[in-house]
């Protein structure tokens, strides 16, 4: 379903530092997206971007493990790792009853060179009602794969100034009822209990990551294995933060969440380091784009 806003129902919490990126921006889930940055180059050594739109709630308490299980929503095996939904999303289990579920992926494909670069403060009133479907993640960390496009399907239309398409596709993770403005599930019975997700959630992707985490948190992801899919609840540069390691064909990707009331500090002094790295910030979009352009600086010919 596509519906037109004129204002957007929630901003991410580093929306006012993404502001001076002259970047491509779309909305999606409610919340303006920063899709590309311009001149960015395809082999940075670790690029940072911000995922905050993507819908989440949390649930804890005695009876939560048999509500998400009715729910069809699997449940991690053990404390303090992850599973994928069925059909897109991540189940983290933060402790024996408390979760973290997020839906949405990313984007539908499209080519985003096509895009025109538009700054927020471009994009004229925005406002609008929310829906109850948002798009697919597509597997934890899979779904990041799409946001490259392929050129199969039909652009979606750039901003333009009062009028913006927003994208609501199917979630069809075992529940219902989440919106962009509702993060939290509805009707909870006794002994389940909402846990209110305002988080700033970013990505890191790249050779560097390592050495990012190595200046910035005193937990040694390297001697975890990724096959266990774990979740780490530790400390970044003295902010509180949940993280699931991961990679890309070999590229480190990592996942990560923090309060967004510490958002603006958090992502300024990640950025600061990334670029202290020789790398930076780049739109959700652009993630897929780096990885071919690594696959063809390597390949013969």
């Amino acid at each position: 379903m596509n519906y037109k806003l004129q204002t957007p129902l929630r901003l991410s919490p580093i929306h006012d530092q993404l502001q001076s990126l002259k970047g491509t921006w779309r909305e999606i889930n409610g919340m303006p997206v920063l899709t590309t940055v311009p001149a960015v180059d395809g082999n940075l050594p670790v690029a940072i971007a911000d995922l905050s739109y993507l819908t989440r709630f949390g649930v804890k308490g005695s009876g939560a493990i048999a509500w998400l299980a009715q729910q069809g929503i699997p449940i991690p095996a053990q404390p303090n790792s992850w599973c994928e939904l069925p059909n897109g999303g991540i189940v983290a289990r933060l402790g024996m009853t408390e979760f973290l579920i997020e839906e949405g992926a990313l984007l539908p494909p499209q080519p985003w060179g096509e895009l025109e670069p538009q700054s927020p403060s471009e994009l004229g009133d925005l406002g609008g009602n929310g829906s109850d479907e948002s798009p697919p993640f597509q597997g934890g960390f899979r779904g990041i794969e799409d946001l490259g496009g392929n050129g199969s399907d039909p652009p979606l239309p750039p901003f333009k100034r009062g009028e913006l398409e927003s994208e609501s596709l199917p979630f069809q993770g075992g529940f219902r009822g989440i919106s962009a403005g509702k993060l939290e599930p509805p009707d909870l019975p006794p002994q389940v209990y909402p846990v209110l997700r305002q988080d700033l959630a970013i990505a890191l992707y790249g050779t560097s990551v390592q050495e990012l985490l190595l200046q910035t948190c005193s937990f040694n992801f390297r001697a975890l294995s990724l096959s266990d899919h774990p979740v780490v609840l530790t400390s970044m540069v003295g902010v509180s933060v949940t993280v699931i390691p991961g990679d890309r064909d070999g590229i480190p990707l990592y996942r990560i969440w923090c309060d967004g009331t510490f958002g603006a500090y958090f992502w300024e002094t990640l950025v600061a380091i990334a670029q202290e790295l020789g790398g930076g910030v780049i739109g959700v979009g652009q993630i897929q784009k780096m990885k071919e352009k690594r696959i063809n600086r390597v390949s013969p010919g």
